[in-house]
Order: C-alpha cells, then structure tokens, then sequence
C-alpha cells in the first residue's frame, strides 16, 4: 500500500481492536533493550477502513508513544502513551493509561503481533503482521536521553543486531544480540592509515575489544538512518580463538558532536567560496586526541583544542610557510583561532565558532587531509 512508508501497523481485529495476551516473565537483559529502543512503523489491514497505519515510538526511559492513522472515508488518528516492557524472552507489553496491552516478540529486524488465537496468513500478508524499524531518522530523544547519561558516542549495527556505547571518561560498553557483551576501561585513541580513522583497544579478563571509527558517511542498512562515521567493532572472549567482526554505524552525542571535518562558510558578514587563488579553510577537531588540524586558505596548521562546558581552547597553530600572495583570508582565520577560548554552538550539521565581527561558521563535511 501506498501508506507502507508512513507509520507502523499492528494486527488489528475484525473490529480494528487490539488482542492482547497477557505477559509474565523475567526482564530482559539490558543489550536486549538496547535493541528495541527507537521507531518502528507498519500497516495492518482492517474490515471498515482502508489501512490502519500505526508509530510506535520505544523511549530509552521505558515509556513509549504511539499514533494511529485510520485510512479511509471516515478519516481519524488517535494517539496514546504509556509504558514498555521487554523479557528474556524477547516478548514485549506495551501498557497504555487504561490498562490495556498490546503484546509483540522482538525478532531481529521487526517486531511480530502476538495474538491470543492464530490468525490466517497468506504469503503476501505475512507482512502485515511485522513493524519494522523506521526508515526515517531516529528519534532524536534517544539521543539526548543518551548524552544526558553521560554517553559521548553511540553505535550500532545489525545481522546480528548490536550496539556500542562510549563515555570517554569512564567505559567502552559493547552487546550483542547473539550472546557476547564486554565492558571495558575507555583506551587511549590511536591514530589508524590516516587521522579521519580512530582505533581503540582495550583488554580485560573477559575478554578483547578493539574499536575502528572512520569518519566517512555511513547508512543503516535496516533503519536507512545517515551517519557520519563508519564503525568497525572486533571482540574476542577469553575463551575464544578468534575475533568476531561486526560493522554498522556511528555518531558522536553532546558537546562531542564537534568531533570531524568542518568547511568554513562564513567569516563575520562574509561568506566564504573558492576563487582568486582564494581556498577555503578547513578544520578538523579530535577531542578525544586533544588535537585540531586542518587547511587555513594556504597552508597547513596544526595545534591543540580542548573542550569545556561551552567553549573550545586552542593552543597556537604552527602552520607551514608557502608563500601566499596577500591571503588576508588566511591571516584572519589563524589569527581568530590561535591561543583563543571560543564559544561554540553545534545544530545539525553546523558549527559556529566566536562572536560578533569574528563568529565563523563551518559546515561539516567528509574527511580533511593534514
């Protein structure tokens, strides 16, 4: 159906009501939580309607939203909320202010309808009674409920699904829907081919993890979710031989989103563009490396950065010497950036650095050679 791509369907009955059947149980681990968290979208049939479409949306902190779409001559959405839970199982309740239930396994890539009795399906409706994730963004509050608990960088990947979270002043934390899960001390980070790639990795008595962050976009292959960085995870148990490799996708949280490539646009009330052997500068920013390196409109430059509760500090910016015919532009940047405190402020892709006559904006960008 056409409305497929809009929102999440659960099996609905004769009446479009929901049947429910009540579940108890132990409590999931937390990987497993980790796995449900976000939006799922769908579309379900019903007798006096076209489709009924349906979002679900599962909140880190166990409560969820959800809105219907009747679709039809008598057009309608109802929304509600409440709270979620999941079991070892992998079945999952969602409890709703009126005590009502509507009750779901987790299977890998969707979640599946339970119902008390078995419900006919054909091969082309088989569909129908999963809700896959949505192929839209994520909820951005997963985000922010993330950074607010002190996660600096999230990670995640699927077949099978897994999920990486790091605090950079205290752990690494990988699961693993198939079994496996480390927690480990955060490791220094090394610098791996080129500075657009960070490996870490890290030792315990339960076993190796070994972490690759690639600054290259990357695509969710189940959510169609973007990111800026490709993430390669290696772990081995102790009482394994071998390594397991998983691959997905990355983001930096909170005030580490200033981690990257950055494009300058504009200087105070000018924008930048290329032209008259004028180049535009760029700027790399690695918090966890204390380093900043980039292209100042001629030469190279490289220093430190170190970021507080709203600002960045930079140190000076030893910089190569090509000659440059009269690049004011050049003198202007370093100028503004070295031995400052600036303000930053970071919204979506855009980082703005400094104030007034001296504010720059960069836009992000793919990898930036030093």
């Amino acid at each position: 159906m056409k409305y497929l791509s809009l929102l999440l369907l659960f099996i609905i009955a004769a009446a479009c009501s929901t049947q429910t059947n009540n579940t108890t149980g132990q409590p999931a681990p937390e990987q497993l939580w980790h796995q449900v968290e976000g939006n799922w979208l769908g579309e379900m049939p019903c007798e006096h309607y076209d489709a009924v479409a349906w979002q679900l949306t599962l909140n880190a902190d166990s409560s969820y939203s959800q809105q219907k779409i009747y679709v039809g001559k008598n057009h309608k959405t109802e929304a509600d909320s409440g709270n979620w839970r999941l079991f070892a199982d992998s079945s999952l309740t969602l409890y709703n202010d009126k005590n009502d239930e509507i009750n779901l396994s987790f299977v890998g890539p969707y979640l599946q309808q339970n119902f008390l009795e078995p419900q006919p399906q054909s091969d082309g409706q088989k569909e129908f009674y999963r809700f896959y994730r949505s192929t839209s963004e994520t909820n951005p509050n997963i985000y922010t409920q993330k950074a607010a608990a002190g996660i600096d960088f999230r990670a995640t990947g699927n077949e099978p699904f897994w999920s990486l979270e790091i605090d950079f002043e205290n752990k690494m934390q990988f699961e693993a829907l198939d079994g496996f899960g480390i927690t480990t001390p955060v490791a220094d980070p090394m610098t791996a081919n080129n500075e657009d790639t960070l490996r870490y990795e890290a030792e315990t008595e339960s076993g190796t993890l070994i972490i690759t962050i690639v600054s290259q976009s990357c695509t969710n292959s189940m959510s169609g979710e973007k990111s800026d960085y490709q993430v390669d995870v290696q772990v081995k148990s102790s009482s394994d031989n071998s390594f397991k490799n998983y691959s997905g996708c990355g983001t930096y949280l909170g005030n580490y989103r200033v981690n990257g490539a950055w494009q300058l646009k504009r200087m105070g009330d000018s924008k930048i563009a290329e032209g008259n052997d004028q180049e535009i500068p760029t700027l790399h920013l690695s918090i966890n490396q204390i380093l900043v390196y980039g292209f100042s409109g001629c030469n190279r430059y490289t220093g430190k950065a170190e970021m507080n509760d709203d600002s960045l500090t930079f140190s000076y910016m030893a910089s190569t010497r090509m000659a440059c015919p009269g690049d004011t532009l050049e003198d202007r940047y370093l100028r503004i950036l070295s031995e400052k405190s600036l303000h930053y402020r970071v919204n979506n892709h855009t980082l703005m650095l400094g104030s007034g006559e001296d504010l720059m904006v960069f836009e992000k960008v793919e990898g930036v050679e030093k």
